[in-house]
């Protein structure tokens, strides 16, 4: 099976290398990545990172429900959880309620 985002990257790893960083800078910002006790997610690194990262994010469209259902499905979960059994730890009244409504729609209990 394809990545269908395939093409895209290919031209986007294409377009990075025409304007490359030297291996010392990356090797630099490797070095204080590693050192430095931060959760953050991106380390721009060249003259041309952070402008796309601005550019990626101002055309960013993410259904994060969608994507925690693709996950889910993806994955199998449907198949390792059985919902006909309560959870454990219960849940709280109004947690049970809805989870038994969303449950009883998707077919599950």
């Amino acid at each position: 099976m394809r990545n269908p985002d395939e093409g895209r990257l290919r031209a986007l790893h294409a377009a990075s290398l025409r304007t490359s960083v030297s291996p010392l800078v990356a090797g630099g910002a490797i070095c204080q990545i590693v050192e430095s006790e931060s959760w953050q997610l991106r380390y721009p690194v060249g003259s041309d990172t952070v402008p796309f990262i601005e550019w990626r994010m101002a055309n960013l469209v993410l259904d994060l429900q969608e994507s925690l259902h693709r996950c889910y499905h993806n994955r199998g979960y449907d198949d390792f959880f059985d919902y006909r059994r309560a959870p454990t730890p219960p849940l709280e009244f109004s947690e049970g309620e809805e989870a038994k409504l969303w449950l009883s729609e998707q077919g599950k209990r």
